[in-house]
């Protein structure tokens, strides 16, 4: 398979400790461990038979013959998804998905060829449909910037084809599709064919060692009970800090409950804050939301307090970003760190010692079950409005097909096998990284990140960041625009799908 590739190759904490059962002490040593480079595979390990389940993919899906029809698809080379490989190379990832683009191709006797674009190709996905230019049979996006072109008249409805594709499919993210997705119109595909939809769901780690030297109570066990709270957090590590250099400042090189930068990890937040401003209908219309709920507010005032007010949180220096807090995470600095699931896939994460993998803490112990923030740099697929029908329908089964193959090579592979067993250290952290996986929530404004007015970028990134803390009138003095948006874009939307009916 060729490619054209271009590409720039990551407690008095006694209070409340009923809740969550220990107290602290300082810890007598904080040797970090020696970090460098990066992986992003591993070798497959040994596995034994696994009894048979079921009739495998290529025999659920139809068996069809698109005599060598290419399929060329269009990828952003920083969208989270591995680029296809060209050969097998023995190394897990690589060679699983050469074996799924393998079977897609044998399944409708196609041949499927990607091209990796140096940059996001949005514009040029505006340019290609205006021109005509159908070079490309799919398309993948980063849905924060999905909202910028979708109305143009770029991408056809997968929804025109249900008896091709079923959103219910276990190898679809049926939730994000129906998130994004405008009444019964759904042009944004996700599913098991875009590795971004896993690497890019957050996740909690805490340092094993110091958790012990701090004699933290079980952690899983507090998940298991529920009890893994944003209060709880607060009261495990408002106190752990240790002045390691001596000097009297809170730098970089002392030891905290908590380290956070000033941005993604606060987003990371906003599903459990349940900051969304946008709910659907029973028509699967997106309705503004005119405030903010007490829960909400009670949350906002909470997490600032654990941000800015806590001795045992460090936020690090604006414009550090994710690296600055795992370095200091891997050097045995913190307890505490939330990343990214791809996060793992960091050699230093890897080298460091023992660790373990925890869901985004609850706001309170009745919330339902622990939710999870996906970055919004997470890809779908894109069915281009300019190839023929004929074209489509090739297009419309590969993509079935590139995601329900992924779900039965790939993803074992790389979740279960690369993820859960080779960079995790314990039997918990897999239960746990699926606990967080299970929680996934998507609002509507996600694919307008960059866009729309109330995002969880607007009103935790950005006042957190500032020092300020979210309010009601933060909220309201943008809900008149936000609104008058969200009717154009669904004017936009509506325009779209009248001029492709008349065509």
């Amino acid at each position: 398979m060729k490619r054209t590739v271009s590409i720039l190759l990551l407690l008095a904490m006694l209070a409340g400790l009923a809740a969550c059962g220990a107290e602290t002490e300082k810890p007598s040593d904080t040797t970090p461990p020696d970090p460098s480079g990066t992986v992003t595979d591993a070798p497959a390990s040994d596995t034994e038979d696994e009894p048979d389940k079921g009739p495998s993919v290529a025999e659920i899906l139809p068996k069809l013959d698109f005599d060598g029809a290419l399929v060329t698809i269009a990828m952003d080379y920083v969208g989270g998804d591995y680029p296809p490989p060209e050969e097998l190379t023995g190394s897990a990832v690589n060679d699983a998905i050469v074996d799924r683009t393998r079977a897609v191709e044998e399944q409708y006797g196609v041949k499927l060829e990607y091209f990796v674009h140096s940059l996001e190709p949005r514009e040029q996905y505006v340019m290609w449909a205006q021109s005509g230019d159908d070079t490309y049979k799919l398309y993948t996006s980063r849905s924060r910037y999905v909202v910028d072109f979708i109305t143009k008249d770029v991408a056809r409805s997968w929804s025109k084809y249900p008896d091709i594709i079923d959103f219910e499919a276990e190898w679809f993210d049926s939730y994000a599709i129906n998130t994004f997705a405008v009444g019964d119109d759904a042009r944004m595909l996700y599913g098991d064919a875009n590795e971004s939809g896993i690497r890019y769901a957050w996740i909690w780690l805490f340092n094993k060692e110091l958790a012990e030297d701090y004699h933290l109570p079980d952690l899983y066990a507090l998940v298991d009970e529920g009890k893994w709270t944003l209060d709880c957090l607060m009261t495990l590590t408002q106190d752990v800090y240790t002045d390691v250099n001596g000097n009297g400042v809170n730098d970089g090189e002392d030891v905290y409950g908590y380290v956070s930068d000033h941005a993604a990890s606060f987003d990371s937040w906003g599903p459990t804050l349940g900051i969304s401003p946008v709910r659907k209908d029973e028509n699967n219309l997106p309705v503004v939301l005119d405030t903010l709920s007490e829960r909400t507010i009670e949350g906002f005032d909470k997490l600032y307090k654990f941000f800015w007010e806590s001795k045992g949180t460090l936020i690090c220096e604006a414009g550090s970003g994710l690296s600055a807090m795992q370095d200091m995470f891997v050097q045995n600095k913190a307890i505490f760190h939330n990343t990214q699931i791809g996060g793992l896939e960091n050699e230093q994460v890897r080298d460091m010692v023992d660790f373990g993998v925890l869901p985004t803490p609850k706001l309170t112990e009745d919330q339902d079950t622990y939710y999870t923030h996906t970055d919004c740099c997470f890809s779908c697929l894109l069915l281009p409005s300019v190839i023929t029908e004929e074209e489509a329908l090739c297009s419309v089964y590969v993509a079935n097909a590139l995601n329900a193959f992924s779900h039965e090579l790939v993803r074992p592979v790389y979740y279960e096998t690369v993820l859960k067993t080779r960079l995790t250290r314990d039997r918990e952290s897999p239960r746990m990284m699926d606990l967080a996986l299970a929680g996934r929530r998507y609002g509507f404004e996600y694919f307008g990140e960059t866009h729309f007015p109330i995002t969880h970028v607007y009103m935790l990134r950005n006042t957190y960041a500032a020092h300020k803390m979210p309010t009601v009138s933060m909220y309201t003095s943008r809900i008149d625009k936000y609104k008058q948006q969200v009717e154009d874009f669904l004017l936009d939307w509506q325009d779209m799908v009248d001029w492709e009916n008349r065509s």
